[in-house]
């Protein structure tokens, strides 16, 4: 049991520091200690993949992570967080804050070998399939990390963003009121909102959910369900555009089809004041 319990708090330290890096330092009234660029991709069903690079200029220290997080699902089937004993064996599975890849051992490695290999080579320009052909690769695209730390590389460096101490990337949802719950993600880089989603989500009496994301790509929403959908996506745009969650509030007594948006509101709130 000691083993176990020792081997869970290892990984609970790592889940910690999984989700306060890219965005995050600890007193706001100092600027970063590295430069930061990033870029990321909207791929099916809710994933995000995300391309980040640091560059520790006074210590000359490089950090690359490639990464996927799901920003629509709060879980998803088989990304869990395996707690392991000293022999590796699994003796207990957790949930994380979202779903993302390097959770599953094959995604976490494949992650740690190009990190590393940026790391330890200090690289500070475009890569080719040449240089990186003795990383083997289990379960993330090769070509697709190739060509997505390129383009890394190509963008510009951030800007340092007011959500000094705000965690990478968090979900949170409202309690369920009237059939439905309100559902927010995000992901900071450098304190900047880079990616922000909202989900209404419908739950029914035997807890089944239905999002009304889905019913608006299947063109089977309301038109009322529509005009909700387009206001939660203006919310969305003006939070990225002016790196604002407070900005991004509506009226406290907005209502749309017997959908509340103060719920949304409360989240917003949260998040602008830091609390989870």
């Amino acid at each position: 049991m000691a083993r176990q319990f020792t081997t869970f708090l290892s990984i609970l330290f790592l889940c910690v520091m999984s989700v306060s890096g890219c965005g995050t330092k600890n007193d706001e009234t100092i600027g970063f200690s590295y430069n930061a660029k990033m870029v990321f991709e909207e791929r099916e069903d809710g994933w995000v993949y995300i391309s980040s690079y640091e560059h520790y200029v006074d210590l000359d220290e490089f950090f690359y992570d490639y990464d996927a997080y799901n920003f629509k699902y709060q879980y998803v089937e088989g990304y869990d967080l395996l707690i392991l004993d000293e022999e590796g064996n699994i003796v207990d599975k957790a949930t994380t804050i979202l779903p993302y890849m390097a959770v599953k051992p094959e995604a976490g490695n494949d992650s740690r070998a190009i990190g590393d290999y940026i790391s330890n080579n200090k690289v500070e320009d475009f890569i080719t399939e040449e240089q990186i052909r003795d990383l083997t690769f289990e379960y993330f695209d090769k070509s697709d990390v190739l060509r997505m730390f390129n383009n890394t590389i190509a963008a510009e460096f951030q800007t340092e963003g007011k959500y000094k101490n705000l965690q990478m990337f968090h979900m949170l949802q409202s309690d369920v009121v009237n059939n439905y719950k309100w559902q927010a993600a995000y992901y900071n880089c450098y304190g900047n909102i880079v990616v922000f989603k909202i989900e209404l989500i419908y739950v029914d009496n035997s807890n089944n959910e239905i999002h009304l994301s889905d019913l608006v790509d299947s063109k089977t929403a309301t038109a009322e369900q529509k005009e909700i959908y387009d206001k939660y996506k203006e919310v969305e745009r003006t939070v990225l555009a002016k790196n604002s969650f407070s900005d991004g509030k509506v009226k406290s007594n907005l209502e749309l089809g017997g959908v509340k948006f103060g719920q949304l509101n409360a989240l917003l709130d949260r998040y602008e004041r830091g609390e989870y």
